[in-house]
């Protein structure tokens, strides 16, 4: 009778083992397939709404990091463009160009006002790679939009701003 008791308590020890090596792989795995979504989801800014003064700045961002300066540059009203020539835009964005930094940037805020916006903006600056990188920020930075015949503009040069550098 011991024998068939001890029989029994290896075959139940050998049971929870077993069980907790399938729950341990299982775990295991749901991880791993975790991380892989992650790391395979593109990575895109948030989306706004069409017409709107977000949407119009990051329209600019995307036109004028791709380096499409004649988009980018249709995204300034006719009163900045009046004073801030295409050419001068172009050679100032050409000359400064970010610095091989990388950068984010987040609109923290709208203050809007009839055909009048505000952007609050916080920027981060990341230089280097890896472990030697470091980070920089420029927060509450303010950028005037204004709404014409239906659509939005910047409605300043960003000359003196820090998205210019």
């Amino acid at each position: 009778m011991a024998t068939t008791h001890a029989l029994k308590t290896e075959r139940t020890e050998q049971s929870s083992n077993r069980l907790l090596l399938v729950i341990g792989l299982g775990v295991g795995a749901l991880v791993v397939a975790a991380v892989a979504i992650v790391l395979l989801l593109p990575r895109s800014g948030p989306t706004y709404p069409a017409g709107s003064p977000e949407a119009a700045f990051q329209a600019y961002l995307i036109a004028s990091e791709a380096y499409d300066f004649e988009t980018a540059y249709q995204a300034f009203s006719p009163r900045v463009r009046a004073t801030w020539s295409y050419d001068d835009f172009a050679r100032e964005r050409n000359m400064y160009g970010y610095g091989g930094n990388k950068r984010s940037v987040w609109i923290d805020s709208v203050d809007r006002h009839g055909d009048r916006a505000v952007l609050g903006l916080t920027i981060e600056w990341v230089s280097g790679e890896g472990l030697t990188s470091s980070r920089g920020y420029d927060r509450d930075v303010r950028i005037a939009m204004i709404l014409d015949d239906g659509t939005w503009y910047i409605d300043q040069s960003l000359m003196d701003t820090p998205l210019n550098y």
